[in-house]
C-alpha cells in the first residue's frame, strides 16, 4: 500500500516538474500547433469570417475565458496566459509561396517575433495557461489576430480600390463601390476558376463576372461540398472535424444558453457579392492579381493586432502585456539577460563571454549591471528599441514615429490599413497601445490594492470607457497626460537604450555596431520624438476622456424587428454597430432579433455580443421569411410581453431595464391604410396595458405610425452613406428610456389578491460619475391611497436620489428645480411617500408617473470599491436597491377610476332611465 502511494507521488512530481520545464522552455520560432488551424484553413485567414476587431468583442472573449466552467480567473492569470498562448508577433506572409494542403506560407520571421521571444523568456515568464476549450475555433483565431502584432507589407492587388477608401464614412463592406477587375494575362487563377478549399486554384472570386453581379450575388454556396473538394481528401476530413456542428438560430438562443458555442462552416462562407473582397478575401492569403514572383510593397499594407475604439485604434497585445508586467514587475539586469543566451549570430555579440570580442558593443563590464524594467520593455521601451536597432544603420532621418491608418469599415471593423508603405516605422496604433500598456502597468499596484481579485476584462472595460479605472481621469482618452506623469524623459531614454542592448543580439544578423554611442544617440532621438508625437496624436479624442457631469448609464432589453428584405451586408453593418453601442452582457443589456414578417424571435436574449456575431450568418439570414407585417408583429410581441409580465410575477422582480422595440422596415415609408383600425386598437392596448414597452422606428416622419411613436422623438431616417451618423440619434434615444419600477404581482391580467401588496426589492448597480433614470407608471398606483418607494444604500459609495412627478429626468444639477426633491444617501435610505397620487384624475392615462434618478459622484480615496458580486460589472460600481410598498394593479383598459359617489350616481341614473322606459311602455 505504502509502495503504491510512493510510486504515485513520484509519478505526480515527475509529471509536474516536466510540465513546469515545458512551460518555461524557450519560445520556438514557429507558429504553435494550437494556432496552426488559423493558418491551415484559408477561410480563417479572411477577416469577413472572423469577429469584428473591436474592444467590446475582445472584452467579451476574455470574459468567456475568465468564467469558463466557473474558473473565475484573475487578471494576472488571464493576462499572462493570453500573451503566452495567443500572441505571436512578427508572423509574415510569404507572397511568393502558394498556400497548399501541406504548405502554409506564414512564418515567424519578422523582427517583432524576436523581440516578443526575448520578452516572454526573460521578462514575462509564466506557468499560467488558459483553456483553449473555452473558445470556439473562430473565437480562438479572432483573439489571436487581435493580440498579435505584425504588418503584411506586400502588395495584394487591390490597392487602387482600397487605399483611397480607408477610415472614411464613404467606404463600407458589401459593394457600395464597384469596379470591374481586369484579368491578368496568363494568370492561372483566372483560367481555372476557384475552389475555396482546393490547394492549387488561387482565384477566390470564381467567375469574376458573376462575383460583381448583384443579381447573382447569393445564387450559390461558396462552401458547397460537391463543388469544393473531394470527399476522399484528408484536408476535407480535418476541416469537417473542426467545423462539424451545425448552428441553429433557435437552438443557440431559444434555450437561453449563453455558453453555447456554435461552430459552423457557414460562419466562413464568403459573400459572393462582397465587392470589397478585392482586399477582404485576399488579404494575408496570397496575391491573386499579382504573380507569385512579382509581389512588391503595398501602398496601404495591412496592420494586424489592431482594435477599434472611440479613443483611437490601438495594439491590444501591448496593452495586455503591460498589464501582465505590472502585475509581476521586475528589474532584470543586462548581464542576466545576456549570460543565459546561446550564441545566436546576432548583431555584434550574443553572450557575456563575447565582451572582449573586438568590435563588440559590450566592452564595458559596467554595462552588465544596467537594469531593465519589464514594464517598459513590454511597452514603450520595446517599441523604441526595436526601431532604433532596425533603422540606425540607414541613418537618423529614416527614423520616424507615427504612421496613420484606417479601417475597411468603422461599423464592422475587420481590416486595418496603413496609409503609406511600411518601413519599420512606429505606427500610431503602436504608440497608443504601448502608452496604454505602460500607464496600466504603473497603475496595477494601486488597482490590486483596491481589489486583488480584479479581472482583466474589468480593467479593460473601465480603461476604455469614460468611467476610468477607479478614477475618471485614468482612461484611454487621457493617455497623453497620464504618460507625461509617469517618468521623466531621461528615464524613458535610459530604459529604451538598456533594452536595445539586450535585444540587439536576438535579431538576425545584418550589421554590427562598433560603438554603443550610436545606439544611445538614436535612442534619445526616437524617445523624444515618441513623447512629442503622442502629445499631438488625436487631440480631439483625448479630450473625450474627461467629463465634468455624470453620464447617463443605459441598460436596455432591445427588440430589433428586422425586415429581412434588407441586403445581408447592409443589415449586418447596421446591427453590428447597434450591438457594439450597448454592453450586451449578463450584467447589462440584452438583444433580441425579431422577424418583421411573422414576429418570430430568431435571436432570443443574447447575453454576449459573441452570440450575435457567431450566429448572424448569411445562410441563417437567407432562411428567414422576408417582408414586413407590423400588425402581425405587434400581435406576437403583445403575447411575448404579457408572458414576460407573468415571469416578473413569478420571480417577484420589482423592476428591470426598459423594453424597447426598434422597427426596421426595408422601405422608407409603410402604408397602414389596410390595417389602420386594427393597428389603432392594438397600439392603444400597448399604451394602456403594456405601458413599459417603448417603440421607435426607422422611416419617414409622415405620421403613418399612428399613436405607436412620436414623429419628432421616435422616428429616424437611416442613411447608408452615413450609417454611424444616422444610427447615433437612435442610440441616444434608446439611452433616454428610463428603467422600469413595477408591482410584479400584477402580471399580465393586472390582478393581485389584495390592493396592497407586500414590499418587493429591485437591486441595482451604478458606475462612478453616472446617473440612472427610473419610472413608475400610474397603472401601479392609480387606485392607491398612499404608496412608498424606498431607495436603500449599502455603503458602496455616496449616491444622490431625486424624484419628480413632472420632470422625466430629475437631477440635483437641473436648472429647473421646481417639483424636484433630492437627497444624498450612503448606508442609509431615502423614502419617497406620495398620498392620493391620482386624486385629481379620472383616468389612469391622465395621471402623471413618478420619475426617479440615482446619480453617483466621482470616486474618492475613502470610497470602498467592494462590488464583487456576480451582478457587478466592475468593483467600482455602487450597489443600491429600490423597494415599493402600497402599490396596486390597475389595467388601463378599466380606464376610469370608480369612486363610491360615482357608483351611487350611476345607480340613480340607471333607475331613472328604467322608470322612464316603464312609463313609456
Amino acid at each position: 500500500m505504502e509502495q503504491g502511494i510512493v510510486a504515485f507521488l513520484l509519478t505526480f512530481v515527475t509529471l509536474f516538474t516536466s510540465e513546469l520545464n515545458a512551460q518555461f522552455s524557450q519560445i520556438r520560432s514557429e507558429i504553435p500547433a494550437a494556432l496552426l488551424d488559423c493558418y491551415r484553413y484559408p477561410e480563417l485567414l479572411q477577416r469577413e469570417h472572423l469577429l469584428p476587431m473591436t474592444t467590446n468583442v475582445l472584452i467579451a472573449l476574455i470574459r468567456k475565458i475568465e468564467r469558463y466552467q466557473g474558473t473565475n480567473l484573475d487578471a494576472r492569470t488571464t493576462s499572462l496566459g493570453l500573451i503566452h498562448k495567443f500572441r505571436i508577433d512578427g508572423i509574415e506572409r510569404q507572397p511568393n509561396v502558394e498556400h497548399t494542403e501541406h504548405i502554409i506560407p506564414y512564418a515567424t520571421k519578422r523582427p517583432e517575433f524576436f523581440k516578443q521571444k526575448l520578452l516572454l523568456e526573460k521578462f514575462l515568464p509564466s506557468r499560467y495557461d488558459v483553456l483553449l476549450d473555452s473558445l470556439s475555433l473562430v473565437e480562438r483565431c479572432s483573439l489571436h489576430w487581435m493580440m498579435s502584432n505584425s504588418v503584411d507589407p506586400w502588395e495584394r492587388g487591390d490597392e487602387s480600390f482600397t487605399c483611397s477608401r480607408i477610415q472614411t464614412g464613404e467606404y463600407r463592406e458589401g459593394g457600395r463601390f464597384k469596379r470591374s477587375p481586369k484579368p491578368i494575362p496568363g494568370d492561372p487563377a483566372v483560367q481555372q476558376g476557384w475552389d475555396p478549399l482546393a490547394s492549387r486554384d488561387r482565384d477566390p472570386l470564381g467567375s469574376r463576372d458573376q462575383q460583381y453581379s448583384r443579381d447573382s450575388s447569393f445564387s450559390r454556396d461558396p462552401l458547397s461540398r460537391d463543388q469544393q473538394y473531394s470527399r476522399d481528401s484528408q484536408y476535407q476530413r480535418d476541416y469537417e472535424g473542426a467545423l462539424n456542428r451545425e448552428p441553429s438560430w433557435d437552438a443557440g438562443f431559444r434555450q437561453q444558453q449563453p455558453q453555447q458555442q456554435p461552430q459552423d462552416p457557414q460562419v466562413f462562407q464568403r459573400d459572393p457579392s462582397y465587392t470589397g473582397s478585392s482586399f477582404g478575401s485576399r488579404v494575408n492569403q496570397g496575391n491573386y492579381e499579382i504573380p507569385y514572383n512579382q509581389a512588391g510593397l503595398s501602398t496601404c499594407p495591412t496592420e494586424n493586432g489592431v482594435l477599434f475604439s472611440k479613443y483611437g485604434a490601438y495594439k491590444a497585445g501591448m496593452v495586455i502585456a503591460g498589464i501582465a508586467a505590472g502585475l509581476q514587475p521586475q528589474n532584470v539586469t543586462l548581464g542576466n539577460v545576456l549570460s543565459s543566451r546561446e550564441p545566436f549570430g546576432g548583431r555584434g555579440t550574443s553572450s557575456l563571454y563575447q565582451q572582449q570580442r573586438p568590435g563588440s558593443v559590450y566592452r564595458s563590464q559596467q554595462q552588465y549591471g544596467l537594469s531593465i524594467d519589464n514594464r517598459w520593455a513590454a511597452t514603450v521601451a520595446g517599441e523604441v528599441a526595436l526601431m532604433v536597432l532596425l533603422k540606425t544603420p540607414t541613418g537618423l532621418p529614416s527614423m520616424r514615429v507615427g504612421l496613420s491608418g484606417g479601417w475597411n469599415d468603422t461599423c464592422v471593423p475587420k481590416w486595418y490599413f496603413l496609409r503609406e508603405p511600411y518601413h519599420e516605422t512606429i505606427t500610431d496604433t503602436q504608440v497608443r497601445g504601448s502608452v496604454d500598456g505602460i500607464v496600466l502597468a504603473y497603475k496595477m499596484n494601486d488597482i490590486t490594492r483596491i481589489d486583488n481579485t480584479i479581472k482583466l476584462s474589468q480593467i479593460l472595460d473601465m480603461y476604455y470607457s469614460e468611467q476610468g479605472v477607479f478614477d475618471s481621469l485614468i482612461n484611454a482618452g487621457n493617455r497623453a497626460q497620464l504618460f507625461a506623469s509617469l517618468a521623466p524623459p531621461s528615464y524613458v531614454q535610459d530604459q529604451s537604450f538598456n533594452f536595445a542592448l539586450s535585444l540587439n543580439p536576438e535579431l538576425p544578423s545584418s550589421v554590427s555596431f562598433a560603438d554603443n554611442n550610436i545606439i544611445s544617440t538614436a535612442t534619445q532621438t526616437v524617445a523624444s520624438s515618441f513623447s512629442g508625437y503622442l502629445a499631438n496624436l488625436s487631440p480631439r479624442s483625448q479630450q473625450q476622456g474627461y467629463r465634468t457631469g455624470p453620464q447617463t448609464e443605459s441598460v436596455v432589453d432591445l427588440y430589433l424587428v428586422l425586415d429581412f428584405m434588407w441586403e445581408f451586408l447592409e443589415a449586418r453593418r447596421i446591427l453590428t454597430y447597434l450591438v457594439d453601442q450597448f454592453d450586451i452582457s449578463p450584467q447589462s443589456s440584452r438583444f433580441f432579433l425579431v422577424n418583421g414578417r411573422d414576429g418570430n424571435i430568431v435571436i432570443n436574449a443574447t447575453y454576449s455580443c459573441l452570440d450575435f456575431h457567431l450566429n448572424f450568418t448569411e445562410n441563417a439570414y437567407r432562411a428567414q421569411p422576408t417582408g414586413y407585417d407590423q400588425l402581425r408583429v405587434l400581435m406576437e410581441l403583445r403575447q411575448h410581453f404579457k408572458w414576460r409580465m407573468d415571469v416578473d410575477r413569478i420571480s417577484n422582480q420589482g423592476g428591470g431595464p426598459p423594453r424597447v422595440v426598434l422597427f426596421m422596415p426595408h422601405v422608407t415609408s409603410v402604408t397602414y391604410d389596410k390595417d389602420r383600425d386594427d393597428l389603432w386598437s392594438i397600439t392603444e392596448d400597448f399604451r394602456r396595458n403594456l405601458p413599459d414597452v417603448h417603440f421607435i422606428t426607422t422611416g419617414a416622419k409622415d405620421g403613418s405610425g399612428l399613436s405607436l411613436y412620436d414623429d419628432y422623438k421616435d422616428v429616424f431616417t437611416l442613411y447608408l452613406a452615413d450609417l454611424r451618423g444616422s444610427v447615433e440619434p437612435i442610440v441616444n434615444r434608446i439611452n433616454q428610456m428610463p428603467k422600469r419600477i413595477i408591482n410584479p404581482l400584477c402580471g399580465a391580467n393586472w390582478y393581485a389578491q389584495s390592493w396592497s401588496v407586500p414590499r418587493n426589492t429591485y437591486f441595482n448597480y451604478i458606475g462612478t460619475n453616472s446617473i440612472q433614470y427610473f419610472r413608475l407608471h400610474p397603472n401601479y398606483f392609480f387606485n392607491s391611497e398612499v404608496f412608498r418607494i424606498k431607495v436603500q444604500g449599502f455603503g458602496y459609495g455616496m449616491i444622490n436620489v431625486c424624484h419628480s412627478r413632472t420632470n422625466e429626468r430629475p437631477s440635483a444639477n437641473s436648472t429647473y428645480l421646481q417639483d424636484i426633491t433630492c437627497r444624498q444617501i450612503n448606508t442609509d435610505s431615502y423614502i419617497i411617500e406620495i398620498g392620493e397620487p391620482c386624486v385629481d384624475f379620472d383616468y389612469a392615462i391622465q395621471c402623471p408617473p413618478l420619475f426617479i434618478s440615482v446619480a453617483s459622484g466621482r470616486p474618492t480615496i475613502q470610497q470602498a470599491f467592494r462590488c464583487n458580486e456576480d451582478n457587478c460589472r466592475n468593483p467600482a460600481q455602487i450597489k443600491f436597491s429600490i423597494s415599493s410598498e402600497g402599490l396596486t394593479c390597475h389595467s388601463g383598459a378599466a380606464s376610469m377610476k370608480i369612486h363610491p359617489h360615482s357608483v351611487i350616481f350611476a345607480t340613480l341614473a340607471s333607475l331613472l332611465v328604467f322608470f322612464s322606459k316603464s312609463k313609456l311602455v
